[in-house]
């Protein structure tokens, strides 16, 4: 057994309760996946954000690609007004983050080889280590942000320190949040 597969099984025995929400995002388009990101951090999944990315996907079947994504954001007047009409969202910090990690990943996808925009952001989801978030200069995003981005624009997860460190994390804020109840 692997020690990823050791702290892994350590870590459903510790915590049973945790289960793995019920979502698709491994084979989700890129801008889905970060509308997905953008939504789940402290938030519950299957309640709040998969029935949004769901209608989303649903109403805008064009929209795959973060640039698709940004174009169809730019003809509201305002990332938050974006969120209300086509993510039942009101929050504008949550809208202003999805705008600042769309922009930040536009750009550095473009350092990356690859054909496609998913096969970069790949590339750098691979390439990607946890220092990395400090370069990452959106108001409200933080090492965990930038961990969950890497992970679920990889189609292999990450080197494992950089899980072992993002599960640690993930951990660690959902007993927080079982605690504040």
């Amino acid at each position: 057994m692997s020690d990823l597969d050791a702290v892994s099984e350590r870590l459903r025995q510790k915590f049973p309760s945790v289960r793995a929400p019920s979502d698709q995002i491994w084979s989700q388009c890129p801008a889905l996946k970060v509308i997905d990101c953008a939504l789940s951090l402290n938030r519950h999944y299957d309640k709040v954000v998969s029935p949004r990315v769901q209608q989303f996907a649903r109403t805008h079947p064009e929209i795959k690609e973060l640039s698709d994504l940004r174009r169809l954001i730019s003809r509201y007047e305002s990332p938050l007004e974006f969120s209300k009409a086509e993510l039942n969202y009101a929050d504008s910090r949550r809208a202003d983050k999805l705008v600042g990690v769309l922009d930040y990943l536009l750009d550095l996808q473009r350092d990356f080889q690859g054909e496609t925009e998913a096969e970069r952001l790949e590339a750098w989801a691979a390439w990607a280590r946890p220092g990395d978030y400090l370069t990452l200069s959106v108001r409200g995003s933080a090492w965990l942000d930038f961990s969950i981005y890497a992970c679920c624009l990889a189609r292999r997860l990450p080197n494992r320190m950089f899980i072992l460190c993002a599960l640690f994390l993930k951990l660690l804020v959902e007993r927080f949040q079982m605690c504040k109840h």
